[in-house]
């Protein structure tokens, strides 16, 4: 049996100094592998995003129906460091027609001036299909793309470009690039040509599509038990009521006498009738949002 006075000299209380130093150690190691850990993964990410992988949300039709409002893409940025950009490939690349030089006292600048309220514009990403080759001849007629004479076969269409353009030859380093909702595009027959240098990379899956709740597509409800409340199910613009006069003039009588108030959307224009029927507005369930079916679906 040990004595009390051996086990006290042996061993070390839990209130003992050398204790308590132990435990603040043990706990400021743990802190900076933390700290470590969160550090190294943030550096991958950003290494990642800058020069490997990036992912881009679809906000126009251009690209319909390849690409959908709402889709989520990965972009291969490493794959034009190796390949030459190829007909036919989705690409992201900078708009030519805007200030795309950036050093880090430009940066600097344009933060401060987003600090303090100023305006700055936006850089814009846009995302379209490679048509036209450098040195290749473009020709647009009767709804068909003609390179260099020969018609282009084009099976991911939604429709007929209602346009003519050229013939035209691409500069060297540049590309001519369209949408596959050709009527619907903001693309290389507007604009001009893309150099090479501001293709950032190719669009190569789907990896998640949300549908986007649009203000055309829905009804205002007086939200239950808040009769001043709106329930805006949808829209990303804002709603300001309208007067009825306004709204009789753009509403057939049987629209305008089914409603006391009208409001307008100030991002598109519809107008909204105000009516409740005394149920809860509808809702949205997380799943009927999602477009399972264009889950990690190949952009081709």
């Amino acid at each position: 049996m040990v004595s009390p006075l051996k086990e006290k000299i042996k061993g070390e209380s839990a209130s003992s100094p050398l204790s308590n130093k132990r435990r603040k150690l043990r706990r400021r190691v743990t802190i900076r592998n933390f700290l470590e850990a969160i550090t190294v993964a943030l550096l991958i990410a950003l290494v990642l995003r800058i020069w490997v992988v990036q992912s881009y949300r679809i906000t126009s039709g251009s690209m319909e129906d390849t690409l959908l409002v709402g889709d989520y893409v990965l972009v291969n940025k490493l794959v034009y460091d190796i390949n030459q950009p190829s007909r036919g490939d989705v690409v992201v690349f900078k708009y030519p027609h805007q200030d795309n030089q950036m050093n880090p006292l430009k940066w600097l600048a344009e933060t401060g001036k987003k600090l303090v309220g100023i305006r700055v514009p936006e850089r814009r990403d846009m995302l379209k299909r490679i048509i036209g080759l450098p040195g290749e001849e473009v020709l647009i007629k009767s709804g068909v793309v003609y390179i260099d004479g020969f018609a282009l076969d084009e099976p991911y269409l939604k429709n007929l470009p209602d346009y003519e353009w050229g013939p035209k030859k691409v500069p060297a380093d540049n590309y001519f690039v369209l949408g596959d909702n050709r009527s619907e595009s903001d693309d290389s027959h507007r604009w001009g040509f893309v150099p090479e240098e501001l293709i950032s990379g190719r669009v190569e899956l789907v990896f998640w599509s949300w549908i986007p709740c649009r203000c055309s597509e829905q009804v205002l409800r007086l939200k239950t038990g808040a009769s001043e409340q709106l329930l805006l199910l949808p829209c990303d613009g804002k709603f300001e009521e309208l007067d009825r006069e306004t709204a009789r003039a753009h509403l057939s009588p049987a629209d305008f006498a089914s409603a006391d108030k009208f409001y307008i959307c100030q991002n598109c224009g519809r107008i909204y009738r105000h009516w409740w029927d005394g149920s809860d507005a509808p809702a949205w369930k997380f799943w009927e949002l999602i477009r399972l079916s264009r889950l990690f679906q190949l952009v081709e």
